[in-house]
């Protein structure tokens, strides 16, 4: 297995890719700057299969229609993101002046949902708070968290959707459960693990 981070956008949002011994590939939140991630693909020899989206913020979405319509490829995204990937103001692309087109083979997950890609399994995890339908996805000892949490911090909650009380539930209750060995790799900012954040974030207090 091979993680390859990618920074993409103005919002400097982590794009991942995550390939299997075979170089098949998972596309997590291509956010932007698709020339990058092409770049990278292409310099590594890697092959998509599928798109997943931590959730449904421009940053996260923008070029979901571009890769899938290239490489053939579905577009996950939790169930109750539905209604950002027509919405402009929920996903806030007119917010931010962006040239939006949602793409057209969409998957929609859920908690306990498997999207295996050769030996690898990504299991997906409901943790709203940010949006409604945000989700964290792990892969063995990692976990992919979009907005939910950050490196000593968290998502932001006043956007549409957003409530803070339902992130705080969502950490404490699904992502703080994990090992604490396990690595948090967040949708923008640097690596964490579970342990780091329960110690040191400064939003959420374990009592």
């Amino acid at each position: 297995m091979k993680i390859i981070r990618i920074i993409v956008t103005d919002y400097q949002t982590n794009c991942y890719l995550i390939s299997s011994l075979k170089n098949n590939t998972v596309i997590i939140d291509p956010g932007g700057d698709p020339e990058l991630i092409i770049e990278s693909i292409e310099k590594n020899n890697l092959v998509p299969k599928f798109i997943i989206n931590t959730h449904g913020h421009v940053d996260h979405i923008t070029a979901n229609n571009l890769f899938s319509e290239k490489y053939k490829i579905p577009v996950y995204i939790h169930e109750a993101e539905k209604d950002f990937l027509n919405n402009n103001h929920f996903n806030m692309t007119d917010f931010a002046g962006v040239n939006y087109e949602p793409a057209k083979d969409i998957k929609f997950i859920k908690t306990g949902d498997v999207l295996n890609l050769d030996e690898l399994e990504f299991k997906i995890f409901h943790t709203p708070g940010h949006t409604a339908g945000g989700i964290t996805i792990q892969l063995d000892n990692q976990l992919f968290t979009g907005d939910t949490i950050f490196r000593d911090s968290v998502g932001r909650t006043d956007l549409p959707t957003g409530s803070f009380k339902v992130l705080e539930n969502s950490i404490k209750d699904v992502i703080f459960k994990f090992p604490d060995n396990y690595i948090i790799y967040p949708g923008h900012g640097p690596d964490s693990t579970v342990i780091y954040e329960k110690e040191n974030n400064p939003f959420i207090k374990i009592t």
